[in-house]
């Protein structure tokens, strides 16, 4: 018996390799599987992504009016000589204001899908008033309302107001020395406009990216978002009820911050500079008050104040995305229009609901 030790020894051992080589395999195997399945699932949000963008980028310079399935109407803005005050209205649905593309005149362009939506546009001295409506109304299940889009020429005005009484509000390139933006109810995204700017929303998101002047956003409901390109002495103003509340400020800007959270967590990442002649007032009366740098990768404050809950990983590769979108607005790669459109796509926000046009088309 003792003769056979060395050999029963030898297969026990021979035994135990196979045993580990075959769960090195087995580990080698899965780690291969797993990296497979990765790189499948970033090839399939990288062509999710492509083609969001290349749908934004299609509708970039979309105009209601060319849906031939759509009751619409479009109607030329009359000579603007002497015009410093703008202001428009739309009863319900989506509203675009942006500046004339490259062949494109200043017009009003509505569509809606039962009836075709009454256009208005008068003058009164310096004033320009445009208004647009639907005589059937807006049913919110059956989401009726006109999508309408104004052109305008690329010039300041003294004054430019926009309300839509419910639905969303799009402004892209408009400068004026003060800006209103309002809806009862949706969204509201301002993309690289210029001047003092305010917006509200009853309840909604509201988006100010690349903005150049003084704002303020107040929201009964919904996360604002104020992102700066520039900053200039004043007081900039976030308000919302129940939300997230976030600033975003240019690198080395000195700024006060004067942030207050209700019923949530402040993440400031600026260092206040009390007496700075530029004041950040943010405030959430349920959610999250948050001062940031506008540009990833900066160094983060010497007394960095408590930080709130970190961010989902989708979170901070869309913020990414958006801010990769408003460097290549700001090196005038793409226009504020298909700047706006691309971060739309971003955020998974449908196109514009062109009447008897399928979504998402």
């Amino acid at each position: 018996m003792a003769e056979l030790d060395p050999e029963v020894q030898r297969l026990f051992d021979e035994a135990r390799r196979a045993r580990e080589a075959a769960e090195r395999l087995r580990r080698e195997a899965r780690a291969e599987a797993e990296r497979l399945k990765a790189e499948a699932r970033r090839a399939r949000e990288e062509a999710r992504r492509q083609r969001e963008a290349a749908r934004a980028e299609r509708r970039g310079a979309a105009d209601p009016a060319d849906d031939a399935g759509a009751a619409r109407v479009e109607r030329p803005l009359p000579p603007l000589e002497g015009i410093s005050r703008l202001e428009i209205d739309n009863t319900a649905g989506k509203l675009t204001v942006r500046t004339c593309l490259e062949g494109e005149t200043p017009a009003v362009a509505a569509a809606a899908s039962r009836s075709a939506p009454e256009v208005a546009i008068e003058r009164d001295g310096d004033t320009l008033r445009i208004h647009v409506r639907v005589a059937r109304g807006w049913l919110f299940r059956r989401r009726q309302g006109a999508t309408a889009l104004v052109r305008l020429p690329a010039r300041p005005f003294r004054a430019l107001r926009i309300a839509n009484g419910y639905g969303e509000i799009e402004a892209a390139g408009l400068a004026a020395e003060t800006i209103r933006l309002s809806t009862g109810a949706g969204t509201v995204t301002a993309v690289q406009l210029t001047g003092d700017l305010d917006v509200s929303a009853g309840a909604g998101r509201i988006s100010i990216l690349a903005h150049e002047g003084i704002a303020s956003a107040q929201s009964g409901t919904g996360d604002i978002t104020l992102d700066l390109a520039a900053v200039r002495p004043g007081r900039y103003r976030v308000d919302v009820g129940l939300g997230r509340a976030e600033v975003r400020i240019p690198p080395g800007a000195a700024v006060e911050i004067r942030a207050a959270s209700g019923l949530g967590k402040s993440a400031i990442e600026v260092p206040s500079v009390p007496g700075a002649p530029a004041i950040i007032s943010v405030n959430s009366g349920i959610g999250e008050a948050a001062v940031r740098w506008r540009v990833p990768g900066e160094p983060p404050p010497a007394r960095p104040s408590r930080p709130g809950p970190p961010a989902r990983a989708a979170d901070r590769r869309r913020e990414a995305e958006e801010l990769r979108v408003l460097q290549l607005l700001e090196q005038g790669r793409i226009t504020p229009q298909e700047a706006a459109d691309l971060i739309a796509a971003l955020r998974g926000a449908p196109g514009p609901a062109f009447p008897g046009e399928p979504p998402g088309a």
